[in-house]
């Protein structure tokens, strides 16, 4: 090095060129890829959400009202919404609704041609106790078709002793686009 600069220090100008070469190379595709990361990440998201397959777990709590019955969407995949309802006793129960023609089968309502609009009251239900082997099978003539491992539901006080809410725990696979 010191052949090169041959005992003289360098320029003010050479050591600002230099550092302006460093972060024009470096701090240019350090700033590119902080915000392709992000872009990244909200791609993955919905790639992910609409690959045939992958598993969707979802966690909901629904309170339990003085009268009557709470209502909370649990999710929402193609045509169908899945809810958790809470009633005032604290039972609870899944509901589907659709917004395509579709059959919805589950483990304790169905309807094999239910018209858009149409809401399939207690696809899955609880009565003393949760049952892990609810299911529910949503397919529309056309469209996303849905499996659901759950909606586990569990009666106020049920889960971890929690007597203000239900409690709904599941996961979703989308079966075909």
């Amino acid at each position: 090095m010191r052949k090169i600069l041959n005992g003289r220090r360098p320029s003010p100008a050479l050591v600002i060129s230099i550092i302006a070469l460093v972060v024009a190379v470096g701090g240019g595709s350090a700033a590119l890829a902080i915000s392709d990361n992000a872009q990244d990440k909200r791609i993955a998201k919905r790639v992910a959400k609409n690959m045939v397959g992958a598993s969707h777990p979802f966690s909901k709590a629904v309170s339990v009202p003085g009268t009557g019955e709470n209502t909370k969407p649990l999710f929402k995949v193609g045509a169908f919404t899945f809810k958790g309802v809470c009633t005032s006793t604290g039972v609870s129960r899944a509901d589907v609704t659709t917004s395509k023609r579709a059959t919805i089968e589950g483990s304790d309502g169905s309807n094999n041609d239910a018209p858009p609009g149409t809401t399939v009251a207690e696809v899955t239900t609880n009565g003393t106790s949760p049952d892990p082997s609810d299911s529910v099978w949503a397919d529309p003539v056309s469209g996303p078709a849905v499996e659901v491992s759950g909606p586990v539901g569990w009666n106020a006080g049920q889960f971890r002793g929690d007597a203000g809410a239900c409690h709904f725990e599941g996961i979703w696979r989308l079966l075909r686009k």
